[in-house]
């Protein structure tokens, strides 16, 4: 809950720089990841959960509910609707500065609509210009049909970044073919 008691002391101060800038003017230390229960909606700068970006995959369906969440008051489903290759994809708006030299913690709890629905998560990695690197996912795998939260750790400790990474974006692919299976997301974090 620590992340949405920094969001709500420093809402009034930090809304028009998080839409301005193209990275968190802090290292994120032990804050998590904006918005990672996705209780802030949408605002005129981005139709998206505020903090968020989505791409759906054809006819894959990405949406922000406000039932079945584990924590706030919001989850994102995606839905495979047509049985594309992939239904979608999602990542944090803003880039996070970190180390290679550092063990970075992923948390995020996540259920499926069957038991091999499959779901990969981690990061896009960036150089110092803010060039991407490509994605490195820390986890790719069927969560199961209840609420269950995996832990990951990436960098120094775990699943490497990409070499000459300076900075990541969470990065989230429903990556399951199946047609009408879907994926429900919550409590993302990132923790040092």
């Amino acid at each position: 809950m620590r992340v949405q008691y920094r969001n709500a002391k420093r809402n009034d101060f930090l809304v028009a720089e998080r839409h301005q800038n193209a990275q968190y003017p802090l290292a994120l230390g032990r804050l998590g990841v904006y918005n990672g229960q996705f209780t802030e909606g949408s605002v005129a700068a981005n139709p998206y959960p505020d903090g968020w970006h989505f791409f759906p995959n054809g006819t894959g369906l990405m949406e922000r509910i406000s039932t079945d969440s584990i924590a706030g008051s919001h989850c994102i489903r995606c839905t495979n609707v047509g049985g594309g290759v992939f239904a979608g994809v999602m990542y944090s708006s803003k880039l996070m500065p970190v180390s290679v030299l550092s063990t970075y913690v992923f948390r995020v709890s996540m259920k499926a609509s069957g038991a091999g629905i499959t779901i990969g998560w981690g990061g896009e990695c960036f150089d110092t210009n803010k060039a991407s690197l490509g994605v490195v996912l820390a986890y790719n795998a069927a969560p199961g049909v209840a609420w269950m939260q995996a832990t990951q750790n990436m960098g120094a400790a775990g699943t490497a970044f990409a070499a000459n990474t300076r900075y990541i974006r969470f990065y989230v692919i429903w990556n399951d073919i199946t047609a009408g299976s879907w994926v429900l997301v919550d409590n993302v974090w990132l923790e040092m």
